[in-house]
């Protein structure tokens, strides 16, 4: 796990903070839903390798601050599929690449990479895309120069409750 943190990192800098506050977050939320041990010990494991598929997106579509283009969104779409496909040979990750692999799936369906929908979505993966969502927005970085307020992305996240987001998870934490 060392490993493939300190690769995500060299790649780019800004992911040690994000590494390390979306695995604060996905704990303080699953800690509130009352999750199973072995869920946490997943989530854990999960916050810190999620990203690990940014290694395979070239550093200007990762930084550019200007809106991507099409094909440009599909190669960072891929990120959770790369980040499972890295992991799989090790052998003894296997529900971690389920959690790592759905983190982008919104709770419509509308999200990626297989468009699940509701509970189908892997609980863990709903824990992780909130927290991860929760830091992309309050964080600030080349491309998000002024990233939002806690109360302001929590009011945000709020409002795609249902929709985005499993509104169990939202609730929890908001409550966190």
């Amino acid at each position: 796990i060392s490993a493939f943190t300190k690769a995500i990192i060299a790649k780019d800098p800004y992911l040690a903070s994000h590494i390390e506050n979306v695995k604060a977050y996905s704990l303080e939320i699953a800690n509130r839903m009352e999750v199973s041990q072995q869920l946490i010990d997943q989530l854990q494991t999960s916050a810190m390798l999620h990203d690990l598929g940014k290694i395979i997106i070239p550093i200007e579509i990762l930084h550019k601050t200007a809106p991507l283009t099409d094909s440009q969104m599909r190669i960072i779409q891929r990120h959770p599929i790369a980040s499972a496909e890295i992991l799989s040979p090790i052998g003894m990750f296997a529900q971690e690449i389920v959690i790592i692999r759905h983190h982008h799936e919104n709770f419509d369906g509308t999200g990626y990479p297989n468009g699940l929908i509701g509970k189908n979505i892997p609980v863990g993966s709903r824990i992780l895309s909130v927290a991860n969502v929760f830091d992309a927005m309050t964080s600030s970085k080349p491309w998000n120069p002024n990233p939002k307020s806690g109360e302001e992305t929590m009011d945000e996240i709020e409002s795609l409750s249902g929709s985005q987001f499993d509104p169990e998870v939202v609730s929890a934490f908001k409550t966190a």
